[in-house]
This record gives C-alpha cells, structure tokens and sequence, in this order.
C-alpha cells in the first residue's frame, strides 16, 4: 500500500480479500487505518471486503453456501460497529446454493426483529 499511496486519490475502488477470522473487528479496523493513512479515504473510492468465507474450496454444496453468507453477516456486523465504509461481496463459498441461503438468512432476521419488536410492545 505505501507504494500507491500517493495515487490514492486516482483509485475508483479498493477491494480487500478477508477470510473468516476471530479478530474480523480489529482487523478490518486496521487495515482501514492503514489505508486511510495512505490516501484513501481522502479519494472518492468504493472500498469493497471481500468476504472469503471458504476461498477456493471447490465445494458446492449448501454447507459452504450458508458458511459463505453467515460470513458475510459477521463482517457487515463487524464494519458497523467499528464505523467502517464500504460494501461486502460474497466471494468464497459462493456457488448455486447461494441465493437460497441468502434468502434463508434474510428471513432469518426479519422474524428476529418482529420478534424484537413484540418483545418491546
């Protein structure tokens, strides 16, 4: 990265490759310091996490489907507590099971949050 910083400002995207790992919240933190301190926060570009729930695996079963989108949660979770920008795009993992799983889990959280929601009625 400290070799391309000073074109910080010319980059339209930055896109970084995470597999799944514990410390997701201080990682990402990091790393989003690191680039900010180069330049990147102070160009207009997209900054992209690339959730590698399990990269190249060759699994194409519903497991890694879940797996992959349950990551993608973690790490949207992660950047909203530490306040980091950008989009998540699912990347290891992904397979035909994916859309399914994804709508598996967006049901999922809309029956957490009516149930939420009657819990504070």
């Amino acid at each position: 990265w400290a070799q391309i910083a000073g074109d910080a400002e010319r980059l339209q995207l930055i896109s970084v490759s995470l597999p799944d790992m514990d410390d997701l919240e201080a990682t990402i933190l990091a790393l989003s310091d690191t680039l900010a301190l180069g330049g990147a926060r102070q160009s207009n570009a997209l900054m992209m996490w690339q959730a590698d729930g399990r990269a190249m695996s060759g699994d194409v079963g519903r497991g890694t489907a879940r797996a992959a989108v349950r990551f993608a949660a973690k790490l949207l979770a992660a950047m909203r507590r530490a306040g980091v920008p950008g989009v998540v795009q699912l990347a290891g993992g992904t397979n035909a099971y994916t859309r399914a799983a994804l709508d598996a889990a967006r049901q999922l959280e809309q029956q957490q949050q009516q149930q939420q929601q009657q819990e504070w009625q």
